[in-house]
């Protein structure tokens, strides 16, 4: 089976929202009947959508999110012409979900290390001990492997004691549509997981942090199991205070759906009611809620003048 997650890196498809691994499913199911593709909403769709326990209109609503979100970040359509060998598709120009999903059948993906940029994101794989062993891969395989890596979580906090929370988009794989800490992501081989959390804030959020802005909260290890992923994270918790503009945010539109703030306390009760509302990283959520809390008690004890004996 050939590696289609290399062309869909190099069309721009981030491979965590639901299209990506739906698009790889697609790859699958129609090398084996290639007649699927002429048959999308009665034959392959409900197939992904069996294979993936959701609805076939789900499975339809990703892929065609997918494939814009590859469209408009230009990628897709500099990889298009230069599998054609000529400028034929212009920023104007669009893909039916139906012929893209034939020319993925049908594409020779050997041309792809020539183009720039098209390298997948990879992570480093760490041993039981988080110790590294040597390894470098995407972060797909790490997740099919079930290989341990590292990840970063980053709450903002301003100074009216409120937390920041992003919405996750309704097309990500995993949480889709619910509150979540302000940013998070894996961290890439190579860098720092506070290099990780300043560029996720960034490229999240539009949000500019710096190195002094950010503290460190603690670590945890985490292993989420489902039918097509196995993620098992190292992960690094962090906090920043800082007041943001919520006008000025700029959301990434494939990972964020909104962003709000909410005060501390209400943000405390959700985690202890299990909010079915909020990402179920209870774990970082709890860290977080404790972290400020003692952050709160080493800031303000002490403070008042002692009345004279």
């Amino acid at each position: 089976m050939r590696d289609i997650t290399k062309l869909l890196d190099a069309f721009g498809i981030p491979n965590n929202i639901k299209g990506y691994q739906y698009l790889v499913s697609s790859e699958k199911l129609v090398a084996k009947n290639p007649l699927v593709v002429h048959s999308l909403k009665n034959e392959l769709y409900p197939a992904i959508a069996k294979d993936f326990n959701t609805t076939t209109l789900g499975v339809e609503h990703a892929i065609k999110n997918a494939i814009k979100v590859g469209w408009e970040s230009g990628k897709m359509r500099s990889v298009l012409n230069a599998m054609l060998k000529k400028p034929i598709f212009g920023p104007h120009d669009k893909m039916s979900s139906g012929e893209i999903i034939a020319l993925i059948a049908d594409a020779n993906f050997d041309f792809i290390d020539s183009i720039p940029n098209a390298e997948p994101k990879k992570v480093e794989i760490v041993n039981d001990f988080e110790r590294p062993v040597g390894r470098i891969i995407t972060v797909i395989k790490a997740h099919k492997s079930g290989a341990w890596h590292k990840a970063v979580g980053l709450y903002i906090v301003n100074d009216k004691n409120q937390v920041l929370l992003q919405k996750r988009s309704r097309f990500k794989s995993t949480y889709p549509g619910l509150w979540d800490a302000t940013c998070g992501g894996h961290i890439r081989a190579g860098e720092t997981a506070l290099d990780c959390a300043i560029r996720e804030a960034h490229d999240h959020l539009g949000l500019q942090l710096s190195h002094d802005d950010v503290e460190f909260i603690g670590s945890a290890k985490t292993v989420d199991v489902n039918s097509h992923k196995w993620d098992r994270h190292f992960n690094k918790h962090f906090v920043a205070f800082k007041n943001v503009d919520l006008k000025k945010l700029h959301l990434l539109e494939h990972e964020v759906d909104d962003a709000k703030w909410v005060d501390f306390d209400d943000f405390k009760e959700s985690i202890s009611k299990r909010d079915k509302q909020i990402a179920a990283r209870w774990h970082a959520h709890n860290a977080f809620v404790k972290y400020i809390e003692h952050k709160h008690i080493m800031n303000h004890d002490n403070l008042q003048p002692r009345s004279s004996a």
